[in-house]
């Protein structure tokens, strides 16, 4: 874990998978999510909103075979939502989620804000985000954040110990 102590952190744990955040943080949970499908923003005091996705599996695979695959998907979708640009290559580094294949990602992107009347603005924007694919649960789970370069090593701070605690299901 980074440099709080463990007694910083609580358990959110629902439909068989949990996770680790900082007890400071807000939670808001999207009212229309279920066992199947949802997503949880954790509101992170520093101004970070970090957010856990999960969805069936068997739909996400007929899309994406692999948490690498899906990485990468969300990585171009986040790109031309934005209307960025990717800055170098995104670092990724695969980890194991209870046993599970996983996909951590950094990318780094160029992002277009504002438009006529005032012009266009081009800032950096840092992604941080984790996939993996569970087949005990049958869902998939990302983890995923933004932040702004001068704020990204501090987002990376808070966002490793969120991805770390990843319980996908239960034991």
């Amino acid at each position: 874990m980074n440099s709080m102590e463990d007694s910083d952190y609580e358990l959110v744990a629902l439909y068989g998978f949990s996770a680790k955040y900082p007890k400071t943080a807000r939670l808001e949970f999207n009212p229309k999510s279920n066992r199947k499908k949802g997503d949880i923003v954790f509101h992170l005091e520093e101004g970070f909103k970090v957010f856990l996705s999960w969805g069936s599996l068997e739909e996400a695979k007929k899309r994406y075979p692999t948490p690498a695959a899906q990485a990468s998907g969300s990585v171009e979708r986040s790109v031309k939502s934005m209307r960025g640009k990717l800055d170098g290559t995104p670092e990724t580094r695969e980890l194991r989620i209870q046993e599970h294949d996983a996909v951590y990602t950094h990318a780094r992107m160029f992002v277009e804000r504002g438009g006529f009347p005032f012009g266009t603005t081009r800032l950096i924007q840092e992604a941080y985000a984790l996939h993996v694919h569970c087949e005990e649960s049958e869902r998939y789970y990302v983890i995923y954040a933004f932040a702004r370069p001068e704020a990204s090593e501090e987002l990376a701070k808070a966002f490793e110990p969120i991805i770390s605690s990843l319980k996908c299901h239960s034991p």
